[in-house]
């Protein structure tokens, strides 16, 4: 994409130089259609959805340092306390203490979920260009 690339530069001083930025020569018809045909795709996924579910989890690795753990959860973290509460949580599921299904019985999110959530992700975007 950025093989032919032109330093832009600035005179600082009566013999030095120095860069400013960069010119790239405009993309080829093949590169423009490589990714629009990428933008179609992906707004189709986004529009359309695909036929998945996730459901909660959680990984435990154990590393020389310390114990690592991905948790899949519906759960927004939004201050200190709220972190805490997460903490404490993974602490009794890695000890056991209860399980994924009797914290969150029922719970996955698929498609339906995504699609209902479209609008939303669409007002997102539309504020964050303005």
């Amino acid at each position: 994409m950025f093989k032919s690339e032109e330093k832009c530069w600035k005179r600082v001083g009566r013999s030095r130089k120095k860069t400013v930025g960069y010119r790239t020569q405009s993309s080829s018809a093949e590169e423009r259609s490589y990714f629009d045909t990428i933008t179609a795709k992906e707004d189709q996924l986004r529009l359309g959805g695909i036929e998945y579910s996730v459901r909660p989890s959680m990984t435990v690795r154990r590393y020389s340092w310390g114990i690592g753990v991905e948790l899949c959860t519906p759960q927004e973290v939004r201050n200190i306390e709220e972190a805490r509460s997460l903490a404490s949580m993974a602490k009794r599921l890695i000890k056991r203490q209860v399980t994924l299904n009797e914290l969150f019985p029922d719970t996955s999110y698929d498609r339906e979920n995504w699609l209902n959530e479209s609008s939303d992700r669409a007002n997102d975007v539309a504020q964050a260009h303005t």
